[in-house]
């Protein structure tokens, strides 16, 4: 799958494209909302791994700009996130996100995801996600 990684911590993005990379995945990495919408217009992800501590709550931003095009393609949102409580789970679903990923990211379960998520269409992703 092409995955997209936004985040502003750039050796976090560049170590998890790595693990990724070597799961046979083609990776793209950016630093920035500005860049990571640039990106999936460009680029055009089918996944788009998104650190929800972007400044100026950037990757909120992202999913809703990713949400209210009828021009883009659609892409499957992954929250990367520091923040797991119930409220920040609910926060991330509401803006759009299909999965909300606690730091550090466990490379099997995320692995296992993306997997998970190639083999399902869009919709049907995303209706599992919000069970």
């Amino acid at each position: 799958m092409r995955v997209l990684i936004i985040d502003d911590d750039r050796d976090s993005a560049d170590g998890l494209a790595s693990l990724l990379t070597a799961a046979g995945h083609d990776v793209h990495v950016v630093v920035g909302a500005r860049e990571g919408l640039d990106a999936v217009e460009t680029w055009s992800p089918d996944v788009a791994l998104l650190d929800i501590g972007l400044p100026d709550n950037g990757a909120y931003l992202v999913a809703r700009r990713l949400r209210a095009s009828v021009s883009s393609r659609p892409v499957r949102l992954v929250a990367l996130t520091e923040w797991g409580q119930k409220e920040d789970r609910r926060r991330s679903a509401t803006a759009g996100f299909a999965h909300h990923l606690v730091k550090p990211v466990d490379p099997l379960h995320l692995r296992v995801l993306l997997d998970a998520v190639a083999s399902l269409p869009l919709a049907a992703a995303e209706d599992a996600a919000k069970r």
